[in-house]
């Protein structure tokens, strides 16, 4: 059975190249300190969540489960959040995953948050793309 840990590992392998290397991780692995906020100045991190399967993924096979997938960016400013968030799309966007050897179907975009600044000094900006396939 695939969990959430092996669709998120095939979604980090397919983000970490290009202008996105070494800039991809776990939400749970970030390098760094949190509670310091000794943190890299821009870095993605991909979290992965189960939902319903939308039913026949494709000609002759039915879906045996959805998949969405979370990629959230911090960086500097909104301007950097976009720039990156551009790149998140261009790696994901139509590209099918393979997860415990079996390939899901292109992803989709599922939506976006607009980059935002918070209110706090020195806060980093923040931005949000989920993407959706099945397994």
């Amino acid at each position: 059975m695939t969990d959430e840990s092996a669709v998120a590992t095939a979604a980090i392998a397919a983000m970490n190249t290009g202008n996105l290397a070494g800039l991809v991780f776990d939400v749970d692995k970030v390098p760094g300190d949190r509670a310091s906020g000794d943190l890299p100045p821009t870095y993605v991190t991909v979290s992965v969540s189960r939902e319903q399967a939308p039913g026949p993924a494709r000609a002759g096979r039915d879906a045996a489960s959805g998949w969405l997938i979370d990629a959230e960016v911090v960086a500097q400013t909104t301007s950097n959040v976009r720039d990156v968030n551009d790149w998140v799309s261009a790696a994901l966007e139509g590209i099918c995953l393979t997860v415990n050897g079996v390939r899901t179907t292109p992803l989709r975009s599922a939506g976006s948050q607009a980059a935002t600044k918070g209110d706090a000094v020195g806060s980093p900006a923040q931005g949000l793309s989920s993407w959706t396939c099945s397994l």
